[in-house]
């Protein structure tokens, strides 16, 4: 008998095997299918988190620069950032004004980094105008830099 067991148990967990793995690609298959769409703004969204980290590439490199000699070592650095944040602002500008909130916020996320009034990394108001508009982008922005 202990013959027959033996052979029995491979066929019947290659059995189960399958019918989980059928089971499995059943389920799977209507997720797959109701896939959401991509999101209009995929690419402005990308292009402002990639600003938002050039502009923190450029804070942290100009936090360097103490001296002429730093200013020196890092000018063709500093050159470099500033090309490819250029180049970047440009293909924002290309992909026009978002059209869903996740590119409300990336926008909102890029105004808090370039916001006129920063110290030590907190965007500051100077005047009503300022302190208003500030106040719309953090809300927009969550409060917190993308």
């Amino acid at each position: 008998m202990r013959k027959t067991e033996e052979q029995d148990t491979p066929t019947r967990r290659s059995a189960l095997k399958l019918s989980i793995s059928a089971i499995a690609a059943g389920l799977a298959a209507p997720a797959l299918a109701m896939a959401a769409p991509a999101s209009p703004d995929a690419e402005l969204i990308k292009l402002c988190n990639d600003l938002v980290a050039a502009n923190a590439e450029i804070e942290a490199l100009c936090a360097t620069r103490k001296t002429i000699a730093d200013e020196h070592r890092t000018e063709q650095q500093l050159e470099l950032l500033s090309q490819k944040h250029s180049t970047i602002e440009a293909a924002i500008e290309e992909q026009g004004s978002p059209e869903t909130a996740e590119g409300v916020r990336a926008m909102a996320c890029v105004a808090m980094t370039r916001f006129p009034g920063i110290f030590e990394g907190e965007p500051i108001a100077h005047d009503f105008d300022e302190w208003v508009t500030l106040c719309v982008v953090e809300f927009v922005a969550g409060g917190a830099l993308a």
